[in-house]
């Protein structure tokens, strides 16, 4: 009965982080740049985390109101991620002036979206469905009342694997969006200076619009997947949480695909264009 309970038990970590972590050591610790990028994607969502954390601790008349949780969950993930990519974009200009950086270490938005998102998944997995898989151990499993049929680490080996794959979709949306607002910006306030001051100049507002609502989808997937999440730790949800969670997992990387293969996507053409 032990061995059982222990093969069920690596069993759960393989679902939930085994292709994580294969796609880690034979993609990204192979390069140097891509490790940094995880490095720092895990270490802005722990900020987020203690942030939101802090916010949840201190405000008490809205601790037991699920919907304000959620919403504070994302506002604070939101925010970080938008100064991650920030200051990714400002070390990425900064790193690729030198040459023989951007020869050896080339450092596109695909590749380092896809070892943010995945980083930043690994660690929100852990963080909320970690201490449960880790508690699985010996003779015994959980079951959750609201769930008699399925294992309660079962249940979060899947809501892990599908969180990661979420996040990085997320990431690669987020990556995009901004490039593309930050373009924007640069071709507004070179549209200033040629004006000769004689007033602000707006260009390129597709853009703009694009950039704006391909955040506003990361937002949505996001309090879409955290409300998911906690309405799965807090009042069940069992197999009929796992399928829509997979729905979601499927709209959210049919939503990357779409980004990837749009005009303009910085990792299929050099320069942006719009129309």
């Amino acid at each position: 009965m032990l061995i059982e309970s222990q093969i069920l038990h690596y069993s759960n970590l393989i679902v939930a982080f085994g292709p994580s972590c294969l796609f880690v050591g034979l993609y990204i610790l192979t390069r140097p740049q891509l490790f940094v990028v995880s490095i720092a994607s895990a270490a802005i969502y722990l900020l987020s985390f203690a942030a939101a954390a802090i916010v949840r601790l201190t405000v008490f008349p809205l601790q037991s109101n699920f919907l304000f949780l959620s919403i504070i969950t994302v506002v604070s993930q939101e925010a970080f991620r938008l100064q991650y990519l920030k200051y990714y974009f400002l070390s990425r200009r900064r790193f690729s002036v030198i040459a023989v950086n951007a020869v050896l270490y080339p450092i596109h938005d695909l590749p380092s979206a896809v070892a943010a998102g995945l980083s930043w998944g690994i660690a929100n997995a852990i963080m909320i469905y970690g201490d449960v898989m880790v508690r699985a151990t010996g003779a015994a499993t959980i079951v959750s009342p609201r769930c008699p049929s399925m294992s309660t680490p079962v249940v979060s080996a899947w809501a892990s694997f599908f969180t990661i794959i979420q996040h990085v979709a997320m990431m690669v949306i987020a990556y995009d969006a901004y490039r593309r607002w930050e373009t924007h910006q640069q071709q507004q306030d070179e549209a200033i200076r040629n004006s000769d001051g004689e007033g602000r100049v707006s260009v390129l507002p597709s853009m703009r619009r694009s950039a704006l609502l391909a955040y506003g989808k990361v937002a949505a997937l996001n309090l879409s997947s955290v409300i998911l999440g906690g309405l799965n730790l807090f009042h069940g949800g069992c197999v009929v949480y796992l399928i829509v969670e997979a729905f979601l997992t499927l709209f959210a990387v049919a939503m990357a695909f779409q980004t990837t293969h749009t005009r303009g996507y910085h990792s299929r053409r050099k320069k942006i264009h719009c129309e």
